[in-house]
């Protein structure tokens, strides 16, 4: 008896976790072919990264950026919080089908008091996939490392270990006629 049981508990097993993967690689190859970004969320969410930021929205900044909001406030206050969030923006630019990836990737999170956190990184920085093992090989974890933009609302960042900060230095290059930075587009496109 023990051993049906044991028996069928493993079947079901298996038959979960291939249905699982089944699924994910189906919305993969959906949001390929549809090149849709709401498509695109439901697939990250499938992804162990996907679930553990909690990847709410996508839209596209007016150069083109793939702006990802995600709704898990990070934790970031010691060096092992730093370098799993790097972890799980490297493991989501792995896991975004390159037909998404326009000019590049932003990652944004906050609420309507503006917000927290923003990384971009452009495309090339996208392909290099080295983020995380930067972010991993610094001694501060400084993950603004190797960002195109970087953005950490300042009573956020006092809440750390180290010094991580954002200026008017790490806000990105200036696009269109209002020369706004990419920090500037990528807030606009979230609001």
């Amino acid at each position: 008896m023990r051993k049906t049981f044991a028996f069928i508990s493993i079947i079901f097993s298996l038959i979960l976790i291939f249905t699982s993967t089944t699924a994910s690689a189906n919305l993969r190859q959906d949001a390929i072919n549809s090149n849709d970004p709401n498509t695109l969320v439901k697939y990250l969410n499938t992804t162990k990264a996907g679930k553990e930021l909690n990847i709410s929205e996508a839209k596209y900044t007016d150069n083109n950026y793939l702006v990802l909001s995600f709704s898990k406030k990070p934790k970031i206050k010691s060096n092992s919080q730093r370098e799993n969030l790097a972890h799980n923006f490297q493991e989501i630019m792995n896991d975004v089908p390159n037909s998404f990836v326009k000019k590049g990737i932003a990652f944004f999170n906050g609420g309507n008091d503006g917000a927290n956190l923003i990384l971009a990184f452009s495309k090339s920085k996208v392909s290099k996939h080295n983020y995380y093992d930067k972010v991993k090989s610094d001694t501060a974890k400084d993950f603004s490392a190797e960002t195109t933009a970087f953005y950490i609302e300042p009573s956020y960042s006092d809440k750390t270990d180290g010094e991580i900060y954002s200026g008017p230095e790490t806000q990105g290059p200036k696009y269109g006629p209002d020369h706004e930075t990419l920090i500037e587009m990528i807030q606009d496109v979230t609001e």
